[in-house]
């Protein structure tokens, strides 16, 4: 095996990149509803999942335009490190 390993992260809060990328995708391409959502998600009346499902579902634009978007944030370069 080389030198280097491949690894895929996935990020919808702003752990690999250095702006929340869910808050990016539902603000950008979704409506105001979202923050009726995310109060009830705050307030411990929906999952965390019903309140991701529900901010991206009010999303208009198509997958693609939404992954230009996504392409465009800063990731964090530091190296990542295997943990014991």
């Amino acid at each position: 095996m080389g030198k280097y390993r491949l690894a895929l992260l996935c990020d919808f809060d702003g752990t690999v990149t250095k702006s929340d990328v869910g808050f990016r995708v539902y603000t950008r391409f979704g409506d105001e509803r979202w923050e009726e959502i995310n109060k009830r998600w705050r307030r411990g009346e929906i999952s965390s999942k019903e309140c991701l499902i529900g901010e991206y579902s009010l999303s208009s634009s198509q997958f693609n335009r939404q992954c230009k978007t996504i392409n465009t944030l800063d990731l964090f370069t530091e190296k990542v490190t295997k943990q014991s």
